[in-house]
């Protein structure tokens, strides 16, 4: 075989690979960026922000009407709870407000969303650091292939297969496991980056400027390391302090919910939720939310 002979059909294997790879993604369309995805049952299998990223894209804003803004805090709150609202949970592990803007900056052109749930707690601000490579970037081209697409199916067969299933709804909750993880994960002080402040502000200027109610939620934290930071959370409230006049604050480390941060089966470490934990306060968050509602009207 001559070198050209050679070149040409390596350049027919390559090109007629890359024509396969691309129309195989595109055919499944697994973040439902080619396809009306009106009604599509989408979800996150490996790349937790860029997926994100992507579904937000036309997945979230055709299927969903509400959105809940966190970090892993409410990765697993179960957001289908929630009563006449159809809520997309945003919540990425160790996320924080720079990244959460990215998906909402995402989803915001496209949707008519209603509402949005908002984690108010120093988490939302410790950094500013975007934690997965290409988040904020991937385009179309990126769906259309890429290794993120190769890490994702092969994570949706191989989930497929397995006894334990998809880690993550199409709604964007996670399954997390009830096991224990760090044990003070809440140090005594948190930093608090002013860009994460600033960052935070606008993403809540973005949801104003569509004139998406906001509701602000403050997750619960585990009793006895309460006890030892309320004076860093309320000082880090005051400092932030995003709520607008007619914006409610659901705060489930008011004395209504002692008895709920005492119980040490509602938590996996100081502020992470058990399973059960998670679908308890889901449905405390629910009632919150209807009772505001209700006196709203």
């Amino acid at each position: 075989m001559t070198y050209r002979h050679w070149f040409y059909l390596t350049l027919f294997f390559t090109v007629t690979l890359i024509l396969v790879v691309g129309a195989s993604s595109f055919a499944i369309d697994i973040f439902g960026v080619f396809r009306n995805p009106q009604g599509r049952q989408l979800r996150v299998y490996n790349n937790e922000r860029t997926a994100k990223y992507l579904l937000n894209e036309r997945y979230v804003p055709e299927n969903f009407n509400g959105l809940l803004i966190g970090s892993s805090m409410s990765a697993n709150w179960d957001v289908s709870a929630i009563q006449n609202f159809r809520i997309y949970n945003e919540s990425i592990a160790g996320g924080n407000a720079t990244e959460e803007k990215l998906l909402i900056d995402q989803a915001l052109p496209a949707g008519h969303f209603l509402i949005a749930l908002c984690v108010f707690a120093p988490e939302m601000t410790i950094d500013h650091d975007i934690k997965e490579k290409g988040m904020g970037t991937p385009s179309k081209a990126e769906a259309l292939g890429s290794v993120t697409i190769l890490r994702e199916e092969f994570r949706k067969e191989f989930d497929l297969l397995s006894r334990e299933g998809p880690e993550y709804f199409p709604n964007g909750d996670r399954v997390i496991e009830a096991k224990k993880m760090l044990a003070d994960w809440l140090p005594p002080v948190w930093p608090v980056d002013p860009e994460g402040i600033r960052d935070y502000d606008a993403l809540l200027s973005e949801l104003r400027s569509h004139e998406i109610k906001i509701v602000f939620v403050v997750p619960p934290v585990r009793a006895n390391i309460l006890e030892a930071r309320r004076g860093f959370l309320q000082s880090y409230r005051l400092r932030v302090n995003p709520i607008r006049p007619g914006e409610a604050l659901i705060d489930f480390n008011s004395n209504k919910y002692d008895e709920f941060r005492k119980n040490p089966d509602n938590y996996i470490d100081d502020a992470h939720l058990t399973p059960a934990g998670a679908q308890e306060i889901s449905r405390a968050l629910n009632e919150e939310l209807q009772l505001i509602l209700a006196r709203q009207r």
